[in-house]
């Protein structure tokens, strides 16, 4: 008989994950100060994934993102501090950054353009989870159009 212990633990882990995907979505998304709802939408999709759905309730990952982009709009770098410091408790988990980054780079790739202030934030990112850069992880697929 377990005493729950591994439940409450992956409980908190999956919080802490899905908090990471949505504070990295939010920067990406205020990066080159146009959130567009697209970009939402790509971010939802991605929380669809099997591998993500049985972690998080929808409407609550989406009111963090939301947070996340008040926060970013009020004081762009005291809001970009608290999502990078998010993100970094990720870092340890093995699937986090590979998630992480997919959610980002959905935010990303929703409008087909990758604009310098997104890889720029895409970068911080890696950097804030300890990992050398997205494109060594192998998660883009297609070619977004990348634009200055």
């Amino acid at each position: 008989m377990t005493d729950g212990t591994d439940t409450q633990e992956s409980g908190l882990e999956d919080e802490i994950l899905i908090e990471g995907i949505m504070a990295a979505g939010a920067l990406i998304a205020a990066a080159d100060e146009k959130v567009r709802i697209d970009e939402t939408l790509g971010l939802e999709e991605m929380l669809h994934a099997p591998e993500l759905l049985k972690r998080c309730d929808l409407d609550e990952a989406l009111q963090l993102y939301v947070s996340y982009l008040d926060r970013l709009s009020s004081d762009f770098e005291r809001g970009k501090e608290e999502a990078l410091d998010a993100i970094a408790l990720c870092r340890e988990d093995i699937e986090g950054p590979i998630l992480i980054l997919r959610g980002g780079l959905a935010v990303a790739q929703a409008d087909s353009e990758l604009s310098d202030r997104e890889v720029d934030m895409i970068e911080e990112i890696c950097q804030a989870m300890g990992v050398e850069g997205f494109d060594s992880l192998g998660l883009i697929g297609g070619t977004p159009t990348h634009s200055n």
